[in-house]
């Protein structure tokens, strides 16, 4: 999810502060330069990186162990059975947390924010 923001106004300090109290329930790791990864669970994780004019959100898996698993398993099975279950298992609940913490981040930083969005 891309959130659009005014160029250079994002403070990576506060948005680290302010994440970590909404969300008390969710690990926050700092990785190397000004990126976080908010992770759920040991499968569930949302990777959330400030850029000037930008702040995305990914989802995905939390480490390199789950990540070299996941590419493993795809080379070792071929390409659309581990794909196909990824989809399956994972592929809803990375983008259910990468939606949640987009739309959190969206409500304080963003340039413009829809107001009445429907529920799924």
């Amino acid at each position: 999810m891309k959130i659009r923001i005014k160029p250079n106004s994002l403070d990576y300090d506060n948005l680290k502060y302010y994440l970590v109290n909404e969300f008390p329930k969710i690990r926050f790791w700092e990785l190397s330069g000004k990126r976080l990864i908010a992770e759920k669970n040991k499968l569930s994780a949302c990777y959330i990186i400030p850029r000037k004019k930008a702040i995305y959100t990914i989802g995905g898996f939390p480490n390199m162990n789950t990540n070299f698993i996941a590419a493993l398993l795809i080379v070792i099975g071929g390409f659309i059975i581990p794909l196909g279950l990824y989809f399956v298992l994972f592929f809803r609940s990375h983008t259910r947390l990468q939606r949640q913490l987009g739309e959190t981040i969206a409500k304080k930083y963003a340039r413009y924010h829809l107001i009445n969005k429907t529920e799924d």
